[in-house]
């Protein structure tokens, strides 16, 4: 790799907001990864057409889509990506969902890295919100939003992310015959979606009622 394609972040952006802010605004997930998108843009100092340059554009999944049957309250775009740099006006060539999961970021720093390196990209964002505290917050109310959008373009779906992780043998229910398990007996194992549809990891800090928020990460080659 020569010096002139070392890949280089050169800005980041986070976006929070709570219920209990004066100019809080219940913002959906899509829009709450934009204006991190907005924060980060602007944290590159850049004057130039930035978003004119993005050529890659990839998003996290949501935990409210993110088993194959859970159920977004209020709905959710059929292209993440898409739909974000809609929202800053970019048009990338290519837009990634990647799985669901703290992971996500990091992988992806160094997939899009490796891409700008072997010059087979110039610009990257990486973008990623929840707003399962903003979706308690509304139905605690008993308010409803729609946030379901269609946009047209190349995805590339990574899908869930469970292949893998459970076989026939592992999922096997076996009830010990006694209070006691014996020696080789297993407690069951259930697959299942918490309550409202989507699920509520413990790792979420929106799901104890904290701000919902978003974090966005341009990469870019120079």
């Amino acid at each position: 790799m020569s010096e002139d394609r070392a890949p280089i972040i050169i800005g980041i952006g986070q976006f929070v907001e709570a219920p209990n802010q004066s100019n809080y605004r219940s913002l959906s997930p899509v829009e709450l990864a934009a204006a991190a998108v907005r924060e980060a843009i602007k944290d590159t100092g850049a004057t130039g057409d930035l978003v004119g340059s993005v050529d890659t554009f990839a998003a996290i999944r949501q935990f409210e889509i993110s088993t194959p049957d859970a159920h977004a309250p209020f709905g959710h775009s059929n292209n993440l990506p898409r739909s974000i740099a809609n929202r800053i006006g970019a048009n990338p060539r290519r837009a990634i969902l990647e799985v669901a999961g703290g992971q996500g970021n990091q992988q992806l720093v160094g997939e899009l890295g490796e891409e700008i390196a072997r010059g087979r990209s110039e610009l990257a964002i990486i973008a990623g919100a929840e707003a399962i505290s903003t979706v308690l917050h509304l139905k605690a109310l008993g308010e409803t939003r729609d946030w379901s959008e269609a946009v047209r373009g190349d995805l590339e779906d990574r899908g869930f992310g469970v292949d893998g992780l459970l076989d026939e043998q592992l999922a096997a229910i076996r009830q010990p015959t006694s209070r006691k398990p014996e020696v080789g007996s297993r407690k069951p194992i259930f697959i299942t979606t918490p309550r409202n549809g989507w699920p509520a990891p413990s790792c979420c800090r929106a799901c104890t009622g904290k701000p919902s928020r978003s974090r966005a990460n341009p990469a870019w080659a120079r």
